[in-house]
């Protein structure tokens, strides 16, 4: 599974952050695949997997839930630049909080951008494509103009990239994965916005430093 931790940990250092439209949510479904036969019977716990986005003005949230394996949960303020992560699974409960100087410090080289002219459309956004390319891997992004949110916070969008990513697809270490936004809400309904965006870190989580979190990425 540790080729399933490098895979997310090169994906979230690329992607693109949320960028202005007043609130919403957007549902990922996500796929993991591999040519290798091990790699493969590994991942299957993996289907399933689904990936949420919600955004405000004043706070973002992510949930990335793989299969039965892992979830973790990001939740930024985009004012005080603070951010409460949540991960649960094989190794417990764990809670990293982390502000504007732990993310300075998150060592992640500036990857190298270049917009294609493909476009296509996704959830009924028209898309078009950016190629991002790292040390580690090349991940492919569509991003569209039609929705746009806070780019502060998030790790999951480069500053660089105009708009909001509804695809990406990576690939490292022989798997490759693909997450392809299925549903595209615009505002928030009746969310509990107060309990959605909670920088508390709720009972029974274990909280780790932002420190440990980069060790774990194996940075």
């Amino acid at each position: 599974m540790k080729k399933v931790f490098s895979l997310l940990a090169s994906l979230l250092c690329v992607m693109v952050a949320l960028g202005q439209v007043k609130e919403g949510k957007v549902t990922f479904n996500m796929q993991f695949n591999s040519d290798d036969p091990q790699v493969q019977s590994q991942i299957g716990i993996l289907q399933g997997s689904k990936m949420i986005m919600y955004f405000s003005p004043e706070f973002n949230r992510v949930e990335l839930s793989m299969g039965g394996m892992m979830e973790v949960t990001t939740i930024a303020d985009v004012k005080s630049k603070e951010s409460l992560v949540l991960m649960g699974g094989m190794m417990g409960q764990k809670a990293i909080k982390m502000n504007a100087d732990d993310l300075k410090n998150i060592d992640v080289k500036k990857p190298a951008i270049k917009k294609t002219g493909e476009t296509k459309t996704i959830a009924g956004y028209k898309c078009v494509k950016y190629i991002v390319t790292t040390d580690e891997t090349v991940v492919n992004i569509w991003t569209t103009n039609d929705l746009i949110a806070a780019k502060d916070g998030m790790q999951y969008v480069n500053e660089e990239i105009p708009g909001f990513p509804l695809e990406f697809e990576a690939s490292v270490m022989g798997m490759s994965l693909v997450g392809t936004a299925s549903e595209v809400q615009k505002g928030l309904g009746k969310s509990n916005k107060k309990e959605l965006f909670s920088m508390a870190i709720p009972s029974g989580y274990e909280e780790m430093s932002a420190d440990d979190l980069n060790e774990m990425g194996g940075r």
